[in-house]
């Protein structure tokens, strides 16, 4: 049977998605408040991640892909979200397994590789 709160929550991970906001801060929840929440229990049994992370697995592919098109790291951290500069490295590096400046000259590379001499 379909309630109303099942349809909205099997659309949030889109909902959340389609109005992610690089400048979106999500509120801090006490332990407690967490553990007596639905909606976050539910979120992480839907998406496999808590908000907060899922937000910051959405930061770090807009900012992936912002290095792809040739911005800065101080740039791509900027407009994805990021406090400063200094918290895209580390969350990118435990994301992925390397920098965004190591990405950043794999990109390069393979984007030269690929230009007509």
């Amino acid at each position: 049977m379909k309630t109303a709160f099942s349809i909205v929550w099997r659309r949030c991970p889109s909902l959340l998605c389609k109005r992610f906001s690089p400048n979106f801060r999500q509120p801090r929840y006490s332990p407690k408040h967490v553990a007596n929440n639905p909606f976050l229990r539910l979120f992480k049994a839907s998406t496999g991640l808590s908000p907060h992370a899922y937000l910051m697995m959405r930061r770090l592919e807009l900012a992936k892909h912002l290095i792809q098109q040739g911005k800065t790291l101080a740039q791509a951290a900027y407009d994805a979200g990021f406090a400063d500069q200094s918290h895209l490295p580390r969350h990118f590096k435990a994301a992925y397994g390397f920098t965004p400046g190591q990405f950043q000259h794999a990109t390069i590379w393979e984007l030269s590789k690929n230009c007509p001499k």
